[in-house]
Protein backbone atom coordinates (compact mmCIF):
# COMPACT_ATOMS: atom_id res chain seq x y z
CA UNK A 1 0.00 0.00 0.00
CA UNK A 2 1.62 3.82 -0.90
CA UNK A 3 -0.10 6.65 0.73
CA UNK A 4 0.88 10.30 -0.40
CA UNK A 5 -0.20 12.75 1.98
CA UNK A 6 0.04 16.63 1.00
CA UNK A 7 -0.61 19.77 2.59
CA UNK A 8 -3.47 21.74 1.02
CA UNK A 9 -1.69 25.48 0.96
CA UNK A 10 -4.07 27.80 2.13
CA UNK A 11 -4.89 25.87 5.08
CA UNK A 12 -2.32 26.66 7.27
CA UNK A 13 -0.96 22.78 7.86
CA UNK A 14 -4.70 21.94 9.45
CA UNK A 15 -6.23 19.81 5.91
CA UNK A 16 -4.36 17.56 3.89
CA UNK A 17 -5.31 15.63 0.69
CA UNK A 18 -4.95 11.88 1.25
CA UNK A 19 -4.15 9.56 -1.89
CA UNK A 20 -3.81 6.02 -2.03
CA UNK A 21 -2.76 3.02 -3.90
CA UNK A 22 -3.09 -0.80 -3.05
CA UNK A 23 -1.95 -3.57 -4.61
CA UNK A 24 -3.10 -6.23 -2.25
CA UNK A 25 -6.19 -5.84 -1.78
CA UNK A 26 -7.67 -9.76 -1.30
CA UNK A 27 -11.34 -10.16 -1.63
CA UNK A 28 -12.79 -6.67 -0.68
CA UNK A 29 -11.91 -6.00 -4.51
CA UNK A 30 -13.16 -8.74 -6.88
CA UNK A 31 -10.57 -10.52 -8.14
CA UNK A 32 -7.76 -9.45 -5.71
CA UNK A 33 -7.32 -6.28 -8.27
CA UNK A 34 -5.85 -3.30 -7.40
CA UNK A 35 -7.59 0.05 -5.46
CA UNK A 36 -6.91 3.57 -5.51
CA UNK A 37 -8.32 5.60 -2.29
CA UNK A 38 -9.28 9.66 -2.44
CA UNK A 39 -9.54 11.33 1.11
CA UNK A 40 -9.21 14.12 2.77
CA UNK A 41 -7.89 14.41 6.28
CA UNK A 42 -7.93 17.23 9.24
CA UNK A 43 -5.11 17.55 11.48
CA UNK A 44 -6.95 17.11 14.98
CA UNK A 45 -3.59 17.55 17.52
CA UNK A 46 -0.09 18.05 16.59
CA UNK A 47 0.15 13.62 15.74
CA UNK A 48 -3.49 13.05 15.03
CA UNK A 49 -4.99 13.36 10.97
CA UNK A 50 -8.64 12.33 11.00
CA UNK A 51 -9.40 11.08 7.12
CA UNK A 52 -12.37 10.22 5.33
CA UNK A 53 -12.00 8.92 1.87
CA UNK A 54 -13.01 6.34 -0.56
CA UNK A 55 -12.08 3.35 -2.12
CA UNK A 56 -12.45 2.51 -6.06
CA UNK A 57 -11.31 -1.04 -7.27
CA UNK A 58 -9.46 -0.99 -10.38
CA UNK A 59 -10.40 -3.53 -12.90
CA UNK A 60 -11.04 -6.50 -12.97
CA UNK A 61 -12.64 -5.90 -9.52
CA UNK A 62 -14.19 -2.20 -11.09
CA UNK A 63 -16.42 -0.68 -8.64
CA UNK A 64 -16.87 1.59 -5.66
CA UNK A 65 -15.87 -0.12 -2.65
CA UNK A 66 -17.37 -2.03 -0.70
CA UNK A 67 -19.02 -3.69 -4.24
CA UNK A 68 -19.94 -3.58 -7.73
CA UNK A 69 -22.16 -1.00 -8.51
CA UNK A 70 -22.74 0.21 -5.11
CA UNK A 71 -22.46 3.84 -4.05
CA UNK A 72 -19.05 5.15 -2.27
CA UNK A 73 -18.96 3.92 1.34
CA UNK A 74 -17.07 7.03 3.46
CA UNK A 75 -14.31 5.12 5.19
CA UNK A 76 -13.28 7.04 8.46
CA UNK A 77 -10.01 6.38 10.50
CA UNK A 78 -7.18 8.31 12.25
CA UNK A 79 -3.46 8.43 11.44
CA UNK A 80 -1.27 8.90 14.27
CA UNK A 81 2.09 10.57 13.90
CA UNK A 82 5.08 8.85 15.78
CA UNK A 83 7.84 11.89 15.47
CA UNK A 84 10.30 9.43 17.29
CA UNK A 85 10.31 6.58 14.95
CA UNK A 86 9.19 8.75 11.94
CA UNK A 87 6.05 6.63 11.11
CA UNK A 88 2.16 6.52 10.85
CA UNK A 89 -0.05 4.13 12.39
CA UNK A 90 -3.54 3.75 11.67
CA UNK A 91 -6.65 2.44 13.35
CA UNK A 92 -6.33 -1.06 12.62
CA UNK A 93 -2.60 -0.91 13.43
CA UNK A 94 -0.76 -0.94 10.21
CA UNK A 95 2.28 1.03 10.46
CA UNK A 96 3.59 3.65 7.68
CA UNK A 97 7.12 4.68 6.68
CA UNK A 98 8.71 6.93 4.69
CA UNK A 99 9.68 6.07 1.32
CA UNK A 100 13.36 7.45 0.66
Amino acid sequence: MTIMINEVSLSGGTIFEIRGTDDRTGVWCLGGGMAQMTGIGVLQRANMLVVKSVWLCLPPGEGWYPALGSEPAYIEFTYIYNPAEDVLQDDWGNIMSRVP
